[in-house]
């Protein structure tokens, strides 16, 4: 590959054949930005095994670099408006629940009020309470307190405030 990956070159590569030119394409996919996402979620739904799996692994690579320390805070929001677009009913479970883990790794209070609107459902309502639980803030934790759920799912919000509410020292970590 060239110098810059393009979305549409990063999505051939990955749909193609040669192992060797997704497996650049898969260590290249955050070159591509957040304009990618949602390609990368649309590969992970189909029918190739093979594309998907280096779909997800692209995405994940993309995640991890936007969510790198010192990395551009718009491109972070850029990718996080883009994974939570991924969360729709529409799209897989899995992508669904991936994009999930994903925002609570990077998401921040832009996300909050569409992830606390999937705890009411079911396929990836634990999945957007573990994001919740992860994101940092204030507005993730009212998000959680004013989350309007069933009476047999309030013990696990309940375990998530919980969590919220430790500090490196209830963990052990030294200062």
């Amino acid at each position: 590959m060239e110098e810059g990956i393009t979305v549409e070159r990063l999505i051939a590569a990955l749909a193609g054949s040669d192992a060797a030119a997704r497996w650049e394409a898969v260590s290249r996919a955050h070159e591509a930005g957040p304009a990618a996402v949602q390609a990368l979620g649309r590969i992970m739904q189909g029918n190739d095994p093979a594309a998907a799996k280096a779909a997800s692994e692209a995405l994940k690579r993309l995640v991890h670099a936007a969510a790198k320390p010192g990395q551009d805070t718009g491109k972070r929001k850029a990718v996080s408006g883009e994974l939570l677009k991924q969360t729709r009913a529409g799209n897989a479970r899995a992508v669904r629940s991936d994009a999930l883990m994903y925002l609570g790794l990077i998401g921040g209070r832009e996300q909050v009020q569409g992830i606390q609107a999937l705890l009411a459902d079911t396929d990836v309502r634990e999945y957007a309470r573990m994001a919740l639980e992860r994101i940092p803030g204030r507005d993730a934790e009212a998000a959680l307190k004013g989350a309007e759920v069933t009476a047999s799912y309030k013990a696990a919000i309940q375990q998530s405030l919980r969590h919220r509410r430790h500090d490196r020292r209830d963990v052990g970590v030294k200062s």
